[in-house]
């Protein structure tokens, strides 16, 4: 067959109604009006071309329809494997090899399983997956450790928070009562230290058992009430508030101490005002400080430089009257005398 036979057929058939096709034996159609396709031609690189689409096309789809339920099957398979689908795919094994791998990964998830409820804590699920013997005794196993671990747990949180009853509760052997009983009497001395440290007394002896403990409670709080005694005692002597550090004073050094303080701080201050007052020239109230001889005669000493040393200021501003009033010896009212200016007395002009 030519290539132009090829294409006049080619383009007849295309362009001729579909009821015009040929027949072919053996159909079992009774006109080509059902066969829309058009026939299978290869065409060969020297121009010849062949239509196959008859026999070979039928071989074909035979054997196309044969293969198609076991790939089906296989596909099924593959699926209610990993869905673990046990029952349906056993219901789809054929042979023996798929049977023992059906039921080897059915084993092996069951496995999974029994290992994942353990680790959930979940025993009676793990339990009712297991079914051989040594699988069953690994899970009581696993159940017993676990229960004995979350016991531990409680036990040492019960400790934690000094729950007594509880702890003693979770406690399974004379050794482990014991030991709570330790741990709680380390708890109760440490918490007596503290409220000692911080000064609730009162609390500390609430929690002492016994004589012994009561009077070194007794002995901590004397000694921080003493210390804060002789702290505020300190204070008042820093103020200078002696009446108030005289009520606290115990001892006849500590009354001597106040003694002490209040008269450096009464000297203190008498001579500060001594030195005021004489700076200020208040003759008199420098006076009234004075306590001994040596101080008067150095105040007189003092005064009288303060005085010549004015008599000659009001002289040299020729302030005659001021310095009448300074001077105090003969000869310093005659020196005055002598260079003020005579008085003029205006009743004998008239």
């Amino acid at each position: 067959m030519s290539t132009s036979h090829f294409m006049i057929e080619l383009y007849v058939v295309s362009c001729t109604p579909a009821d015009s096709i040929p027949r072919k034996e053996g159909w079992k159609s009774a006109s080509g009006q059902r066969k829309r396709s058009l026939p299978m031609v290869m065409t060969w690189p020297s121009g010849s071309s062949y239509d196959f689409s008859s026999e070979e096309e039928e071989a074909a789809v035979k054997a196309a329809e044969e293969a198609y339920p076991e790939k089906c099957r296989v596909e099924w398979l593959t699926f209610y494997l990993a869905e673990s689908d046990w029952k349906h795919a056993r219901d789809l094994c054929v042979t023996e090899a798929e049977y023992a791998d059906v039921d080897a990964k059915q084993a092996a998830q069951r496995k999974a399983n029994i290992a994942a409820a353990k680790e959930a804590g979940d025993f009676k699920k793990a339990a009712k997956l297991a079914e051989a013997d040594d699988e069953k005794d690994d899970v009581a196993q696993a159940e017993e450790a676990h229960t004995e671990k979350s016991r531990q747990d409680w036990l040492a949180y019960y400790i934690e928070v000094s729950d007594y009853s509880k702890a003693v509760g979770m406690c399974i052997t004379p050794e482990e009562e014991a030991g709570v009983d330790e741990k709680f009497e380390a708890k109760r001395v440490a918490y007596v230290a503290e409220m000692c440290k911080q000064g609730k007394f009162h609390v500390a002896k609430q929690y002492a058992l016994n004589e012994e403990e009561i009077a070194k409670c007794d002995e901590h709080e004397e000694a921080q009430q003493e210390a804060s005694r002789l702290e505020w005692f300190d204070f008042y002597l820093s103020e200078c508030k002696f009446d108030k550090a005289g009520e606290l004073a115990c001892t006849t050094e500590e009354f001597a101490r106040v003694g002490a303080e209040e008269s450096s701080f009464n000297e203190k201050c008498r001579l500060e005002w001594l030195s005021h007052h004489t700076a200020k020239g208040d003759y008199e109230s420098a006076l009234g400080l004075v306590v001994s001889s040596e101080e008067q005669d150095e105040l007189k000493s003092t005064m009288e430089t303060y005085r010549v040393e004015h008599l000659k200021y009001y002289m040299e501003i020729k302030d005659y009257a001021k310095a009448k009033s300074t001077a105090c010896t003969k000869e310093e009212l005659a020196a005055i005398d002598e260079v003020a200016p005579p008085k003029t007395h205006w009743f004998g002009l008239f």
